[in-house]
C-alpha cells in the first residue's frame, strides 16, 4: 500500500477543488439551527432551538430575526412553497420534556406572522416534505412515545395520520417523488414494533397507507437519515450514526426507489446529517464529527466523495444549493457558511507547480481532481511516492 503525493504543473490560471471555497456569514444567532431552504435564489430561511426562525433576502450574506414568540421550542426543518408562504416543524424543549409536543407552524407573509397548525401531540414533529402548494407530510419521533406519518391535502389546514404506527421509534429522510410513491428511514429501539433495534427502509406506493419495510442488516445507532432525488428514476439515501462510530452509507437507486445499492464514503467516521443534489451526478452533503464540520462533494453520482474544507468546527445540519458552486449550511452555535465559487476565486499561477495529497490518502480506487480555467491549458499530473519517486506522470488537454 503506498501513500501518494499529486503534482500538478499547469499554465495560465488554475483552480484546485480543495481550496477554501467556504465563507462564514453573521448568522447573529448562537442557537443550533437545523433546518435550512431557499424558495428562491435570494430569499432563503433558517430554523433551530430557542425558537429561532431567521431569514436573509440576500442568499446569506446578512440575517433577521423574524419571531421571538416561540421561545423553548426546537424547530426542526422548514419548507416554504412560494416566496411568502411557507412552514415550519418542530416540538417543544426536549430537553425539559423528551416527549415534547409536536407543532406545526404556517407562514403567508414571508415569516412576519405564523399559525399554530398542529399542537398537543405527544409525538414530535422532525421532518417535513412538501410536495405541492397542498400535500404536505410530516413525522418525528421519540422515546416512549407513538409515532406516525402525517399527511395534509389542504394546504396544512388539516392533518391526518396515515399507515401503521411505530412505537419508541424515529423517522426521517421523509421524501415523495408524487402523490403515491414515497421513502422515509425507521430507527427502533428494542421497544420498537417493526424492527426492534435496526434500521428499516420504508417504501409506500399507496400515499403512505401502507409501507413495505425492508430491515437494514448490522444498523444499531443508525438514525441520521436524509434522502433526495435528482430525477424521478434517480435518487440518493444517507444512512449515519449519531456519534460517528461508524462509516455513513449512501443508497443509490435509478429504477425510482424498487431497487437501490449501498457504499460508504471511505475512512470517514462522521454524520452526514442533509444530502443535496444539483443533478444525477453532482451532489454535496453536510455533517461532522465532534471535532469539525464536514463538507463532501460528488461529481460522479456518488461513486467518489471529494472532501471540501469549510473554516469551521461546528457539526453542520442542513444544506441548500442553489447551483453547483452556490450552496448555503447551517449548524450549531448559529453557524451559518456559503460556498461561492467564482473567477475572483481562480489563482493565477503562469506555469506554476502544485503539489497537494489526494483524500483519501491512501487510496484504493479512483479518486478525482477538479481543475477549473477561465481558458483551455495544458495540465500535467504527476503522481509520486511518499519516498518522492515519479510513479507516473500524464498530461491532460483542458
Amino acid at each position: 500500500m503506498k501513500k501518494f503525493t499529486l503534482t500538478l504543473i499547469a499554465a495560465l490560471i488554475l483552480s484546485i477543488s480543495t481550496a477554501q471555497n467556504w465563507s462564514t456569514m453573521n448568522s447573529g444567532s448562537s442557537s443550533n439551527l437545523k433546518g435550512l431552504h431557499f424558495p428562491t435564489s435570494t430569499t432563503g430561511y433558517a430554523v433551530g432551538d430557542n425558537g429561532t426562525i431567521l431569514k436573509t433576502t440576500d442568499q446569506g450574506v446578512s440575517w433577521t430575526e423574524m419571531t421571538t414568540s416561540y421561545a423553548g421550542y426546537w424547530f426542526w426543518d422548514v419548507h416554504f412553497t412560494s416566496e411568502n408562504i411557507g412552514y415550519v416543524v418542530g416540538e417543544t424543549d426536549p430537553q425539559s420534556n423528551p416527549s415534547g409536543n409536536g407543532v406545526i407552524l404556517k407562514t403567508i407573509d414571508g415569516g412576519v406572522t405564523w399559525t399554530s397548525l398542529f399542537s398537543g401531540n405527544p409525538d414530535p414533529i422532525r421532518d417535513l416534505f412538501v410536495l405541492d402548494a397542498n400535500t404536505l407530510f410530516a413525522s418525528g419521533g421519540a422515546e416512549s412515545t407513538t409515532s406516525y406519518l402525517w399527511k395534509s391535502t389542504d394546504a396544512g389546514a388539516t392533518w391526518t395520520a396515515t399507515g401503521p404506527s411505530y412505537y419508541d421509534a424515529t423517522l426521517g429522510g421523509l421524501y415523495f417523488l408524487d402523490a403515491n410513491t414515497g421513502f422515509f428511514g425507521l430507527y427502533e429501539s428494542v421497544f420498537g414494533n417493526i424492527n426492534p433495534g435496526s434500521m428499516t427502509w420504508m417504501q409506500t406506493t399507496d400515499a403512505g397507507s401502507t409501507f413495505n419495510p425492508s430491515l437494514i442488516s448490522n444498523s444499531a445507532g443508525f438514525w441520521v437519515f436524509s434522502t433526495d432525488f435528482a430525477s424521478p428514476s434517480i435518487g440518493y439515501s444517507s444512512r449515519a450514526t449519531y456519534s460517528g462510530i461508524d462509516s455513513v452509507y449512501i443508497k443509490k437507486t435509478i429504477d425510482g426507489g424498487n431497487s437501490w445499492t449501498e457504499n460508504t464514503i471511505p475512512n470517514y467516521l462522521g454524520s452526514i446529517y442533509n444530502i443535496d443534489f444539483i443533478d444525477a451526478n453532482i451532489g454535496y452533503g453536510v455533517g461532522g464529527t465532534s471535532s469539525m464540520s464536514t463538507v463532501f462533494k460528488t461529481i460522479d453520482g456518488g461513486a467518489t466523495w471529494i472532501s471540501e474544507s469549510t473554516g469551521t468546527t461546528e457539526m453542520l445540519r442542513a444544506s441548500f444549493f442553489i447551483d453547483e458552486n452556490t450552496g448555503i449550511a447551517v449548524g450549531d452555535n448559529g453557524k451559518i457558511i456559503k460556498r461561492q465559487v467564482s473567477n475572483a476565486g481562480i489563482n493565477t499561477v503562469p506555469s506554476e507547480i502544485v503539489s497537494f495529497e489526494i483524500y483519501p490518502n491512501p487510496t484504493y480506487g479512483n479518486s478525482i481532481i477538479e481543475v477549473e480555467t477561465q481558458e483551455p491549458v495544458n495540465i500535467s499530473i504527476s503522481v509520486v511516492s511518499i519516498e518522492g519517486k515519479t510513479d507516473k506522470t500524464t498530461t491532460l488537454p483542458l
